[in-house]
């Protein structure tokens, strides 16, 4: 089955036309020069041309599918994949449920509005009333239930359902469905299409935020109104391959669908973990050779935690997974990701700010000569221009080569891009993951409390203000979009719940390495973009 393709968004088309084309973009950030025939292929890509099915097996294939793979694989391509009935006996849907009979009944209605096939329901040790209901529930829907008499947690359920499905012809496909998600209508139908190429071990839909009735109190309203707009689980808009190190590190298994070869390859989900089982299945289909992706027009509702205690547990709870899946895949979980040159020049940018500086100067050092932070801002100056120029100088004969359009400009304004990308993921990992010593810091320290907390301020309105803002010009009732303060209050709660996670799953591991950041000395393409927020939190783009 052919597809078309669309350029992930964040891709830049330095040049067009003439005897070659170059591309800035992809994961890890690259230049890529097409030639002639190169360029009129990703145009026949990008206008809807089929390139053909890449296959995962060795053989012959066509230089427009070769040319489609290696962009796909790259992260500089998406292929857009056009919805599909499912065939008989192609998927089972595996639901995990533990004494939730009512929201198992809303799901499995929803299902059976468009899927006739085998459903297996695994009820993880549910209390003996709530046994009998959730059987009920599933004999009603035409499920086929399996019943554990000890709750191992979702990962261990999943597993349950392999000895079920292997008890008849297994199908080769398997969706997984936590009892909290309302799929909507036919989201099978658009994914089952990615598994016509043989490379893909998985794709997951978007993970939306789940309406509430008017009758909820305003807690619940506005903690779903928040998830709306920054929950963990819904990683945005943008299709993406997903994996270590790129802008979708991870999707959540409460919707996934997976091919049975894959997960029979690397052994389902790991029983043992919980929380963050699905971040590890990723890491392993991903060392496995499988590909993972991200299909955002495909949308289910997962539904919101009711109250306070239940919000700030579930973020802890994210966050005490870090540290475990640092243990076990180690170097794939940093609070922040970049390059050296980076890092040193949106410091000095932030530092070179004239009234931040005279600030944090006037708290820490009472009295101070006022030459003292122009002093401290033209140092700044210098090492910002230092940074920029080290870095562009290194570009520079790149574009010069692939024979971009006034290259020193564009050096300059790639670093410039990238160090506004560094300063971003900064911000991110001290909001969520380094403010605990920092607090402590400033406890210990009266004069380095203002600035602490100006500066958890700083970048807490960094985080939630453009999230506000995409929100507002999304279609929508306006009614459930949150105001400002709500955004900014409950943002402020996520990450520290989530902080105070990854501090207590360091200290369970008896290792630091989840909280160390992974600085590089300079990227392959020099321009120092490789930033990423982390892997069990919100994405930040």
């Amino acid at each position: 089955m052919g597809a078309s393709y669309v350029l992930d968004t964040r891709v830049r088309r330095l040049r067009r036309g003439g005897s070659a084309e170059v591309l800035l973009g992809g994961e890890p950030l690259r230049l890529l020069r097409l030639s002639a025939g190169g360029a009129r292929v990703l145009d026949e890509l990008l206008s809807g041309a089929p390139a053909g099915a890449t296959a995962r097996s060795s053989g012959p294939s066509s230089a427009a599918s070769e040319l489609a793979r290696r962009l796909v694989a790259g992260g500089v391509l998406h292929p857009v994949i056009q919805p599909r009935p499912v065939r008989e006996g192609e998927v089972a849907v595996v639901v995990p449920v533990r004494d939730d009979a009512g929201r198992l009944a809303r799901l499995l209605s929803a299902l059976r509005c468009d899927f006739r096939g085998p459903v297996v329901v695994v009820d993880d040790g549910s209390r003996t009333d709530s046994a009998a209901q959730v059987a009920e529930v599933t004999s009603r829907l035409g499920g086929v239930l399996h019943r554990r008499s000890l709750s191992g947690g979702p990962a261990a359920a999943r597993n349950a359902a392999a000895s079920v499905l292997a008890a008849c012809e297994p199908p080769p496909l398997v969706a997984f469905a936590d009892a909290d998600v309302v799929p909507a209508v036919g989201w099978l139908d658009g994914l089952v299409g990615h598994f016509d190429c043989p490379d893909v071990g998985a794709v997951a839909p978007r993970v939306r935020a789940g309406r509430v009735p008017r009758s909820v109190g305003w807690v619940g309203r506005s903690l779903a109104a928040y998830d709306s707009v920054r929950s963990p689980l819904d990683l945005g808009a943008a299709p993406a391959s997903v994996g270590a190190h790129r802008r979708v590190p991870y999707v959540p298994a409460a919707a996934i669908v997976c091919r049975r070869a894959a997960l029979e390859e690397v052994g389902w989900f790991d029983a043992s973990m919980r929380i963050g089982e699905d971040v590890d299945l990723v890491r392993r289909l991903e060392a496995a050779g499988w590909a993972v992706r991200y299909e955002p027009r495909v949308e289910v509702w997962h539904d919101t935690k009711g109250g306070w205690r239940e919000f700030c547990r579930q973020r802890f709870s994210y966050g005490t997974s870090a540290a475990d899946l640092e243990r076990r895949h180690p170097g794939t979980v940093a609070p922040f990701e970049g390059t050296r040159w980076g890092v040193i020049g949106a410091l000095a940018a932030v530092a070179g700010s004239r009234r931040t500086v005279s600030r944090v100067w006037d708290t820490c050092v009472p009295n101070r000569p006022e030459s003292h932070a122009g002093r401290v801002g033209v140092a700044a100056a210098f090492v910002w221009v230092a940074a920029t120029a080290v870095p562009a100088r290194a570009l520079r004969p790149k574009l010069t080569r692939a024979g971009v359009p006034a290259p020193s400009r564009s050096a300059v304004a790639m670093i410039t891009r990238a160090q506004l990308w560094h300063a971003g993921g900064l911000a991110t990992a001290f909001r969520r993951v380094w403010w605990p010593p920092a607090l402590v810091a400033s406890m210990l320290v009266p004069r380095l409390r203002r600035p602490v907390l100006g500066l958890l301020a700083a970048t807490e309105l960094t985080g939630g203000l453009p999230a506000w803002h995409r929100a507002r010009r999304e279609p929508g009732d306006a009614g459930d979009r949150p105001p400002l303060p709500v955004v900014l209050a409950l943002g402020a709660l996520d990450d520290l719940s989530y902080g105070a996670g990854v501090w207590v799953g360091c200290y369970r591991q008896r290792s630091l390495r989840a909280l160390w950041p992974r600085v590089a000395p300079e990227s392959g393409s020099a321009t120092g973009a490789a930033v990423r927020p982390s892997p069990t939190g919100p994405p930040t783009s």
